[in-house]
């Protein structure tokens, strides 16, 4: 399956599939229907089953959540495309998509579907721009690609991390409110594999030979701050996070 962890989502070609502001309605459970998933737990689930506690663990934090449509058997390792899913950690993204491209989640068909070079889904959640957690899949999906040198943090790839793609063009400040419910997201999705904040990881940490994400805004040309501070930093803010999730 060494391969099948090579497949990298970023940067996204959004130009192949935005999603028409109108349509992102049909893509989700109706709201007042969704079924929170009990956690799974032992090899009887397994990673095999992927983690369907997504959604119930992110509403427990307080975020405002949606489901879309097929979740929860939604991911690269139920059709069979790549190793089951076994987070050890997640990986930080934004989608890059330009500010004059209107609606509020405009690129969660891509990050559903994929594009014409790379399959989907592309990330586990997904931060609109009104801060809405969309939660598209349970199992595996092609967001981060190989780690530089094979391995981050006890990660090697794909289906050892989980995916969040922030709605956000990366030419300007991610304003703190989004940042901090991006923590929350963050401290939500380690909170289910009892997970520490150490394991969550800019792109640009995963693969710096091919990365430079804006996402958390620290460490950029703006900032005094080196990318190694930067990084700490959002993880002591996810470590904040956890902590109140688990009071």
């Amino acid at each position: 399956m060494a391969e099948l962890e090579e497949l990298d989502g970023c940067e996204l070609d959004f130009s192949e599939s935005l999603t028409v502001e109108d349509d992102v309605e049909a893509l989700l459970v109706p709201a007042g229907e969704e079924e929170d998933e009990e956690e799974s737990e032992g090899d009887a689930a397994g990673p095999a089953m992927g983690d369907r506690g997504i959604a119930k663990r992110l509403r427990k934090a307080g975020l405002k959540v949606r489901e879309v449509d097929g979740w929860k058997t939604r991911g690269r390792d139920f059709a069979g495309a790549a190793a089951a899913f076994n987070p050890k950690g997640s990986v930080n993204h934004h989608t890059g998509t330009p500010e004059s491209v209107p609606g509020n989640a405009p690129t969660l068909g891509v990050l559903i579907k994929g594009r014409s070079d790379l399959n989907g889904p592309l990330a586990n959640v997904y931060q609109t721009r009104n801060d809405t957690i969309l939660v598209i899949a349970a199992g595996t999906t092609n967001h981060a690609g190989l780690p530089d040198g094979g391995e981050i943090r006890g990660m090697h790839g794909n289906s050892q991390a989980y995916g969040l793609e922030i709605e956000h063009a990366g030419s300007s400040p991610l304003p703190d409110k989004r940042l901090r419910i991006a923590a929350r997201v963050h401290a939500a999705l380690l909170l289910g594999r009892d997970l520490p904040a150490r394991q969550v990881v800019q792109h640009r940490e995963w693969a710096p030979s091919r990365k430079f994400d804006l996402a958390s805004n620290f460490g950029t040309l703006t900032s005094k701050e080196t990318n190694a501070q930067a990084c700490n930093k959002f993880r002591a803010m996810v470590d904040e996070e956890f902590r109140k999730l688990k009071k």
